[in-house]
């Protein structure tokens, strides 16, 4: 077996919705795992209170990371992502090109909206850096 890293893991508070603390945190880091996103106990009326800090605390990280060359980032998703699907759709096989059903999502799971569309902002993020 490998030698264990976790005596190295370093647990790092911030607030998706501030950029600068989410910078201070992640400075200095070499590897970067993204666990954060807000996850409700019921689905809230307006499904912004879940995007907004999934989406802008997502793409925040992506660009901290960027900026401070961090080595390696994982953003980590859900199966919420891709199984957020009209129940007609159900029965459908779905690979990783498929995406919950962001229309249905609004209304139905805030959550499952919420981690399409800041999976998505990251996978776009990545397609637009410019390569090395």
């Amino acid at each position: 077996m490998g030698e264990s890293l976790f005596q190295e893991l370093e647990i790092a508070e911030a607030d998706l919705l501030d950029a600068d603390s989410l910078g201070k945190a992640i400075e200095g880091a070499t590897y970067v795992v993204h666990t954060a996103s807000p996850f409700p106990v019921k689905n809230p009326k307006n499904a912004d209170v879940l995007v907004k800090p999934a989406v802008e605390g997502t793409m925040a990280v992506c660009r901290a990371c960027h900026a401070h060359k961090v080595k390696r980032l994982v953003v980590t998703s859900s199966v919420a992502a891709i199984m957020g699907q009209r129940p007609e759709n159900l029965n459908k096989i779905l690979t990783e090109e498929h995406w919950s059903d962001e229309e249905y999502q609004r209304t139905s799971s805030a959550y499952a909206l919420s981690k399409t569309l800041a999976e998505k902002a990251a996978w776009n993020f990545l397609k637009e850096l410019p390569e090395d």
